[in-house]
């Protein structure tokens, strides 16, 4: 966010009532209107930001393992995400690892198997 974002964004704060979940709508709105575009990641960034462990995040730089709850808390889908920072539209939901660890789970509580009858 821009500095000149920023200030408009404290100010507007400052006297106008607002919920905490819409705060990314007016930040976007005041970025629109000021006509500065947000930054989009590059190659490298998004490489990056891809580890085995975790996704780092465009938005607050922490480590996540699944984006979609931190993604929703700001108002974002994930299609949005990928949209506002230039992302792939394969760019993954979850971390490699979790997401490997997770299907193995599903596999050994026999989901995605076809059902057999009783009866033999």
């Amino acid at each position: 966010m821009t500095t000149e974002v920023a200030s408009a964004l404290t100010a507007y704060l400052a006297k106008n009532p607002c919920a905490p979940a819409d705060i990314p709508k007016v930040a976007t709105a005041i970025r629109e209107a000021l006509g500065v575009l947000p930054s989009k990641a590059t190659a490298d960034q998004v490489k990056a930001s891809i580890t085995p462990d975790h996704l780092i995040s465009f938005e607050d730089g922490k480590k996540y393992k699944v984006l979609t709850r931190h993604l929703s808390g700001r108002g974002l889908t994930m299609d949005e995400y990928r949209e506002k920072h230039g992302l792939p539209a394969d760019y993954p939901v979850c971390a490699p690892n979790y997401s490997a660890r997770r299907s193995e789970l599903a596999r050994a509580n026999g989901l995605g198997q076809l059902r057999r009858d009783a009866k033999g």
